[in-house]
């Protein structure tokens, strides 16, 4: 449907108001706006027995620090027995805060995939040190305080089951868990004081409240 008659300029022939396809308005927004993102439908994220940094979903963990931003942090990571151990030592730079990141792409392009027909995740690790927060990062932040929980120390390994209703973002307006634009997964490590960081990783992986 044309905003004006063509008969009288042939230019408005562009000037689209509507579109109307099988009797319905077509959603100019969803038309234009992003694909929809692959589901990820098995569970499994990673449970290291690969012996590598590649994880089950065939995307391999990298570690970001806060060189970018003037800090001197620094971290270290090895994949054996089935066991993800990461030693980091915080150093904030003049930015004032220090960070290091293990990241997880879901997507081998570093497109976002669709987790929203999972409940959780359900990850099984011993925090042995230093600040640690799980965060899943989405498409639809535009900044980098992702939606998180903190992870608090603990003497044994132990499994924890996180609910996606419990993550929030930490310092930034709250952005609505959709859970279908993520970008990756990550073991984010921070602070504004210089801190040793160390921990171990058996497994992470999505579940479902009726599995």
């Amino acid at each position: 449907v044309l905003a004006a008659s063509p008969l009288d300029d042939v230019r408005r022939t562009q000037d689209v108001e509507l579109v109307v396809s099988h009797g319905r308005v077509v959603d100019r927004g969803a038309l234009l706006g992003p694909l929809p993102a692959e589901p990820l439908t098995g569970p499994l994220v990673d449970d290291f027995t690969s012996g590598s940094p590649t994880s089950a979903l065939g995307t391999a963990w990298r570690v970001v620090t806060d060189g970018a931003i003037g800090g001197t942090s620094t971290a270290e990571s090895a994949v054996s027995d089935g066991v993800l151990r990461v030693e980091a030592s915080l150093r904030p730079g003049s930015a004032g805060i220090g960070f290091v990141e293990l990241v997880l792409p879901l997507d081998a392009t570093g497109a976002p995939r669709d987790i929203s027909e999972w409940d959780g995740v359900r990850v099984r690790l011993r925090v042995e040190r230093g600040p640690l927060a799980l965060k899943l990062q989405t498409a639809d932040v535009d900044n980098v305080d992702y939606h998180a929980v903190v992870l608090e120390p603990s003497e044994t390994a132990q499994e924890l089951v996180l609910p996606f209703s419990g993550f929030r973002q930490l310092w930034s307006a709250q952005v609505p868990w959709t859970g279908r634009r993520v970008l990756a997964v990550a073991l984010s490590s921070g602070g504004m004081e210089a801190a040793e960081v160390a921990y171990e990783v058996e497994e992470v992986e999505w579940y479902r409240d009726d599995l």
